[in-house]
């Protein structure tokens, strides 16, 4: 691989990790080797004459990117700040290719922490040289997640426009599906459930010719669902069984399961007596392959959603019990507690102290970061004193009888609600085998 020329180095502004300084090596000075072994990493700065006040030359921008992408970038040992480097000088040597491939890399990265700004920020930056069928459609994701979804829509459909030929590109199929089922879920949030069907029937299509048997199964769920809003029961229920045997035939339990879910939720309430039956048995296998997949807190939250939708507490209490092992996101504690202790009857219960108390403990330990999690905090702390009214307890006495009932986190008071609640859930009635998590 050709070096970049020495006069060119000095407008190289990064860190650089030790095998890619190591090709440089012959162009260091003795005291920038010493520092490289002593640190592992280089940087660059002017040396002799050349100075980086001074406008850096295209072509030397041309063999930096070019370097670094193939150095760091192909061989995947460059982290962000390399990304950005291998951008701003693709940028300033005006080679659309490479300045759109790293802006799509870090406008990822950021869509993948949820920092939309940043990406949307990245893929403008990206595109400037000329427009790219990748990086368009990644901006109509980040501007889909700003709520600019009418430019999503224009953006993604613009990529579109531009989408290569596929028939010999399986990688390329796969891409253009994926694009056309974003856009697609954009299409039908905007009431164009049409244009939204049309481009799920190509995506499936554009799946299939990739091999894409994953992809497949997830665009027949997303049909399914879009018939589903359309009111047409018969087509929505077949593309989500076609959905689930095919998540069946790759091994996908998760996949299988969400489309078994999505069934109940189809059938349930019909008037039907067998639909209602179908849907019970949709959602208990729904339970056991999640179980079998360790989808721990999909699991709980399946079962908050049955036990809310069929007023029963046993499943509600097995969700918590999950969810006290596994330390969930706030807001399915706060759930599960309201469920739980919706009366002042359920107050009463001999569990219902080590339910206020476990979620009360799980809460105060989430990051305080968390959306709402102060009201969340504060309605958890309600409600434990108000169980402790409804068992007879003043407000002046509670750390009292928390103390005595061990209803405190240094008293052990989640290890003492799960085995409350083991307790309390007879042997055949436990929705799923609790074993696969207790091992």
């Amino acid at each position: 691989m050709p070096l970049p020329t020495a006069r060119c180095l000095p407008y190289l502004d990064t860190d650089l990790p030790a095998p890619a300084a190591h090709l440089l090596t012959p162009l260091l000075s003795n005291t920038l080797e010493l520092h490289w072994q002593a640190n592992g990493s280089a940087r660059l700065t002017p040396t002799g004459t050349e100075s980086l006040e001074t406008p850096m030359p295209p072509e030397c921008a041309r063999e930096l990117a070019y370097w670094l992408h193939e150095t760091l970038w192909l061989n995947e040992i460059g982290e962000t700040r390399h990304l950005e480097e291998i951008l701003r000088l693709a940028l300033a040597a005006n080679e659309k290719s490479i300045a759109a491939e790293m802006a799509d890399a870090l406008a990822t990265e950021a869509l993948n922490t949820g920092n939309y700004s940043l990406a949307r920020e990245y893929c403008v930056r990206g595109l400037s040289p000329g427009e790219d069928f990748a990086l368009l459609h990644t901006l109509g994701l980040a501007e889909a997640g700003l709520g600019d979804e009418k430019q999503a829509i224009a953006h993604m459909e613009r990529a579109l426009s531009l989408s290569p030929a596929t028939q010999d590109d399986p990688a390329q199929a796969g891409e253009t599906a994926s694009l056309m089922s974003h856009l697609a879920t954009l299409h039908a949030r905007a009431g164009a459930a049409f244009r939204a069907y049309h481009l799920l029937e190509k995506a499936r299509e554009h799946y299939a010719q990739a091999q894409n048997q994953q992809g497949e199964a997830d665009t027949l769920t997303q049909i399914g669902l879009l018939m589903a809003t359309q009111h047409d029961l018969r087509a929505a229920r077949q593309h989500l069984e076609e959905a689930r045997a095919l998540y069946h035939s790759i091994g996908d339990g998760v996949g299988e399961a969400s489309a078994l879910r999505q069934l109940a939720r189809l059938l349930e309430g019909r008037n039907k007596n067998e639909w209602s039956k179908e849907a019970e048995q949709f959602s208990a296998e729904a339970l056991r392959l999640l179980a079998e997949n360790a989808q721990w807190e999909d699991l709980s939250r399946l079962l908050l959603k049955l036990g809310q939708a069929q007023k029963n507490r046993t499943l509600l209490l097995q969700s918590l019990w999950i969810a006290l092992q596994i330390a969930p996101r706030p807001d399915l504690l706060s759930n599960l507690r309201a469920s739980l202790l919706m009366t002042a009857d359920d107050k009463r219960l001999q569990e219902s102290p080590y339910i206020a108390a476990a979620t009360l403990s799980h809460i105060e330990q989430a990051p305080r970061d968390f959306p709402r999690h102060a009201e969340i905090h504060r309605l958890a702390i309600i409600e434990l004193i108000s169980c402790a009214r409804e068992n007879g307890v003043d407000e002046n006495h509670v750390r009292t009888w928390m103390n005595d009932l061990a209803l405190n986190p240094e008293q052990g008071v989640i290890q003492k609600t799960l085995r409350v609640i083991e307790d309390t859930v007879k042997k055949n009635d436990w929705a799923f085998d609790n074993r696969l998590m207790t091992g």
